[in-house]
């Protein structure tokens, strides 16, 4: 169980010396030897962070000089009875020349070595004290033999509590502890002591794995799952490991909170709780070292048994994993708590709040002038809607003739049909079969008479703009349903290129048809000099990444040079032109974060095109040509 490779170079502090009168020479005091006998190697957290802790202390306050020399027994890789044979003989050679005035095993596994080999290894007046480790887990008679105890208690069942307190819900609770023969005996030692908590959460061991398979496994835990890090020195493959260090890729890729047993761990990743704080047993094991290096006998120094601390957690492991602060225990201590704006801007804050109450007079003044440009505001765009409204119904009395005709046809329908029916009944028996398919042709023109009706109704009452998601294809369908009479009297043929399943807009319907009536009237009008044949208007609708195009193209003499002038107000090119249609057309764009623009077509005549941002659409809603 021993490792020849210990730290035998490192003679430490040759001269501290307290600031004293001068007739103490460094020649005439007498140099106190002590020797560190380590369980594990130089890089093993927590039992590393205590001898610093121990050594920094001693050094501090002894004010004498020191001889501090260390062994390490490194048990995570040496565990063989000939391995302590040899280092108890090389122990016994090295007193030869260097005999301790101190000894102090560090951790339990030092403890029990000591324990064991007391008459063998050093003389009975060399005292010893036993720092770092359970009293409970030392042989009854250690302490017998002018020597003391300086360790904590550590009670297992309340780290099981801890960790169900911050998560009652937690029904699995996943062990990382290493697979070296301390270890094995921490194990067995956790799964006597947690019996009781079997009939509430099923515990799962992870020490027959190598660390790799660990971190797979921490990774992927079922939901209302805690990790407790308890010590990794040696995993199964016999990979040596720095605990912190393995601690801190533990939570990197843990998908459940982790807690574990040292003050020291707070901040590597672990939520906290009822924590040991190993420094202070090290600080302290350095006091009563002064005290017995200064002649106190060590037998006569009662064993100090130190507790886990206060309550102390990590701010930024609860809020990671949603841990309400109602769940600590009173008197809780929240560390890395994240500063409240407040607390990182305060000067800033309150240089803005002066600033606020000197501007105060002048925001009263310029929030009586914004109420009135509002209200002037208000007025303009009611203007506005009346004005589109009158644009609106303008338009469709160019279209009566049309939606006389498209009413006339659903209304000859039912009249003959009606007249059929007439007929029918007069007959003995009459004809119930062909009674029957009239009355569906009746209710099919109805219905058709119905939809124009409703479209009209809709163009023509206009009202507060209502968003909707919308399916572009389908406005214009419905626009050349209103439209097609009128087309066909102008001899204006169509040809229509929409692309399928486009994605839906979030728009006005009502305001999206106005704008598609004026710019296919507005064709229509601009090919009356062509020959009957040569008047084609163009709809295509496409997807432009973000956005839904379409374009209305005819085949006329095209559009002047300065373009931009026709969508001005009051701009016209037709002598019975109010000219607002176009201008309205570009604030109905607008007000749906669109753009309208117009140029000339390669191939002749006008196109006018316009964009609207597709709409959020939910999952599981399709489109299409609604």
């Amino acid at each position: 169980m021993a490792r020849l490779g210990s730290r035998f170079g490192r003679l430490v502090v040759h001269g501290l010396l307290l600031v004293a009168l001068p007739s103490f020479a460094s020649a005439a005091a007498e140099t106190r030897r002590v020797l560190v006998i380590h369980s594990f190697g130089n890089a093993a957290p927590p039992f590393t962070t205590h001898s610093t802790a121990f050594e920094s202390e001693l050094i501090a306050k002894m004010g004498e000089p020191l001889d501090l020399d260390e062994v390490s027994l490194d048990v995570a890789r040496y565990t063989t009875l000939d391995m302590e044979e040899a280092l108890i003989e090389l122990m016994r050679k090295r007193q030869t020349r260097w005999q301790p005035d101190l000894v102090v095993p560090i951790g339990l596994p030092a403890g029990a070595f000591v324990a064991k080999y007391r008459d063998r290894l050093f003389p009975k007046a060399t005292p010893i004290i036993y720092s770092g480790m359970d009293q409970r887990r030392l042989p009854p008679e250690a302490l017998q033999q002018n020597a003391t105890f300086v360790g904590g208690s550590l009670d297992l069942a309340a780290l099981v509590e801890d960790m169900l307190q911050l998560a009652p819900a937690t029904t699995n609770i996943t062990v990382i502890v290493g697979a070296s023969p301390f270890e094995q005996y921490w194990t067995a030692a956790m799964q006597r002591d947690w019996v009781s908590f079997t009939n509430r959460v099923r515990f799962t061991w992870l020490n027959d794995l190598p660390f790799d398979q660990m971190l797979e496994r921490v990774a992927t835990l079922p939901p209302r799952s805690f990790v407790f890090f308890a010590l990794l020195m040696r995993d199964a493959a016999g990979v040596t490991h720095d605990a912190d260090e393995a601690l801190r890729r533990v939570q990197a890729v843990a998908n459940a909170p982790i807690n574990g047993v040292f003050q020291h761990q707070l901040g590597l990743g672990i939520v906290g709780g009822r924590l040991h704080r190993v420094e202070r047993q090290g600080t302290e094991s350095a006091q009563v070292a002064i005290r017995i290096l200064r002649g106190e006998p060590a037998s006569r120094i009662p064993p100090r048994v130190i507790g886990a601390e206060s309550p102390q957690y990590d701010w930024r492991q609860l809020q990671r994993w949603n841990i309400s602060a109602d769940r600590l225990p009173p008197g809780s201590q929240v560390l890395f708590r994240e500063p409240t704006v407040w607390e990182r801007y305060r000067w800033r804050i309150i240089a803005v709040v002066a600033l606020v109450l000197g501007e105060a007079v002048l925001i009263l003044v310029l929030l009586v002038n914004l109420i009135q440009r509002r209200r002037l505001e208000a007025e303009a765009r009611r203007l506005a809607a009346e004005l589109a409204q009158l644009t609106r119904v303008n338009t469709l009395g160019a279209l009566s003739g049309s939606l006389a005709h498209e009413l006339n046809q659903p209304l000859g329908i039912i009249l003959s049909n009606a007249q059929a029916a007439q007929e029918l009944l007069a007959q003995y028996p009459p004809d119930t079969a062909e009674l029957k398919d009239i009355l569906a042709d009746i209710v099919k023109a109805d219905r058709r008479a119905g939809e124009v009706i409703e479209r009209l109704r809709a163009l023509f009452k206009g009202g507060p703009s209502s968003r909707q998601k919308l399916w572009l294809n389908a406005v214009i369908e419905d626009v050349l349903r209103l439209t097609r009479a009128e087309l066909l009297s102008r001899g204006v043929s169509t040809v229509c290129d929409l692309t399928p399943e486009l994605p839906p807009v979030t728009g006005d319907r009502v305001q999206l048809q106005q704008l598609l009536l004026n710019l296919i009237l507005n064709a229509a009008d601009a090919m009356a000099a062509k020959s009957p044949g040569k008047r084609r208007l163009h709809l295509r609708t496409m997807l432009q990444g973000e956005r839904v195009r379409a374009s209305v193209r005819d085949e006329g003499e095209g559009l002047p040079a300065d373009v931009d002038r026709l969508f001005q107000p009051l701009y016209t090119t037709k002598p019975q032109g109010l000219g607002m249609g176009l201008a309205i057309c570009r604030s109905i764009v607008d007000a749906h974060g669109g753009r309208l623009w117009a140029e000339n077509h390669s191939e002749g005549g006008a196109v006018f095109h316009f964009e609207l941002p597709v709409a959020e659409v939910a999952r599981g809603e399709g489109s299409g040509n609604r």
